[in-house]
């Protein structure tokens, strides 16, 4: 697994998890676009629109939550395929659905293989790095959530109206395939220790939550929240700022989260860095960044160029708060590892649904500008939860000269 010089992940390894991200980011974020088609072919109220969104949210965060108790004690390889098999079923569930109660249900079971999914890969990427190279690894991985952005949202969004949205989300299920091949024949000639701690530790045990404050990893939980609270916050509500104070339609939008993309592309291309700094160290300047960045954005509505430049930034900055987080919660023991990772994941989607619920009432009362404010000073606050209240353990990368 570990490359003899530095640990570093196996290039089919790398391919396939980088893949398994692709798949569900531009899946969920084909959601969007995808709406409007689906109305004309599935009739719901306006109420309900919302729905397949929200229970996507919800069963990625329960199902993250509950991996997070059991995923250190049994194979991890097991979780990586129950996820991508629920998520796939899920796909079918939807392309196949005669009713919007049968397309959310897809939905949720699209969530519930996410939330099992995602951290059982990072903790494999996790168990086969170092803290050396553990971020540049995890940098690789997320290449597939750049993509998903910057590839995979608008060549949905052209199958979309040039074929169906059944044929264009259908795809992703041949995707999954490639997937589970690419996968499928590496691990399986990995020993089976390699993902399974030997001692198999206690679900309940109570030492394991112990070390979880010890290691104030509930901190790096609450500073994640407080970083997606001010990225769902600001991002939820884009779209329709763009199409009134810049008059463009959503054909436009989607260039913009494909400038985002570009942004965390450069930064995923490029987190070595974190190794070479520290995650603590990079999760300040990240978080400090994104502050600026997300009181500057409502401002930059005012022109094209300004927004572009402005999102660019945003998306390398979000990568580098989000694997610098990544890397501290699976920078502890084995044993710990999978508890870590699924706690992190689910404090994504508590941020995500606090972001675009709070938020819209802020925006119902006042204005964007204070939407932007209000999401930077919870990123403000995150950067002040990594600088006094994330223990100092930081490996910086071995000298590779």
């Amino acid at each position: 697994m570990k490359s003899k010089a530095f640990g570093m992940l196996n290039p089919k390894l790398t391919l396939g998890f980088g893949l398994s991200m692709f798949s569900v980011g531009a899946f969920f974020l084909s959601l969007s676009p995808a709406l409007s088609n689906i109305t004309g072919d599935l009739y719901t109220s306006p109420e309900l629109l919302g729905l397949p969104g929200s229970l996507y949210g919800a069963c990625l965060g329960a199902s993250a939550l509950i991996t997070s108790v059991i995923l250190d004690r049994y194979d991890r390889r097991a979780f990586y395929f129950a996820g991508l098999i629920g998520h796939a079923l899920g796909i079918a569930t939807i392309v196949t659905a005669q009713s919007w109660t049968v397309f959310s249900l897809g939905w949720a079971m699209c969530g519930l293989g996410a939330g099992i999914l995602q951290p059982a890969a990072y903790a494999m990427v996790s168990d086969a790095t170092t803290d050396g190279t553990r971020a540049h690894a995890l940098g690789r991985v997320n290449v597939g959530w750049a993509a998903a952005t910057l590839i995979g949202v608008p060549v949905s969004a052209f199958l979309l109206d040039a074929v169906s949205w059944r044929f264009a989300l259908s795809l992703y299920l041949i995707l999954w395939s490639a997937v589970a091949v690419i996968t499928g024949t590496y691990l399986a000639r990995r020993p089976r220790t390699e993902f399974n701690h030997p001692e198999k530790p206690s679900i309940w045990s109570r030492a394991r939550f112990d070390a979880i404050l010890n290691l104030r990893l509930h901190w790096v939980f609450a500073t994640t929240i407080f970083i997606f609270i001010g990225f769902y916050g600001v991002y939820s509500f884009l779209g329709v700022m763009v199409t009134q104070e810049l008059g463009l339609g959503a054909g436009a939008i989607g260039l913009f989260v494909s400038v985002y993309g570009g942004g965390f592309l450069i930064g995923t291309l490029n987190t070595s860095l974190i190794d070479r700094i520290g995650p603590r160290r990079a999760l300040i300047l990240s978080t400090g960044g994104l502050a600026l960045i997300l009181l500057m954005l409502p401002v930059a509505l005012f022109s094209i160029i300004s927004l572009a430049v402005t999102m660019m930034v945003w998306g390398v900055l979000q990568v580098g708060a989000f694997t610098s987080l990544t890397s501290i919660a699976g920078g502890v023991s084995q044993d710990l590892r999978g508890l870590a990772l699924a706690l992190n994941a689910s404090a994504v989607m508590i941020g995500a649904s606090l972001g675009a619920g709070l938020m819209g009432i802020v925006l119902s009362m006042s204005s964007y500008q204070v939407v932007g404010a209000t999401c930077a000073a919870s990123t403000a606050l995150a950067m002040l939860m990594a600088i006094f209240r994330i223990q100092k353990r930081d490996t910086k990368a071995p000298n590779q000269t």
